[in-house]
């Protein structure tokens, strides 16, 4: 059931960098590198300090 997988892990993906753009926040999106995405983008939700 790779579709199945797949299907998901796009889906998350694309709500995760949508929620960030509702929130203002510009998230930078590396080719191959999916986990990247969410640490940029929990990195700028929520800043050192």
């Amino acid at each position: 059931m790779r579709r199945g997988g797949r299907l998901a892990t796009y889906s998350a993906q694309g709500v995760f960098r949508r929620a960030l753009k509702e929130a203002g926040f510009a998230l930078h999106r590396v080719p191959g590198v999916g986990k990247r995405e969410w640490t940029v983008g929990i990195a700028l939700k929520f800043p050192p300090g």
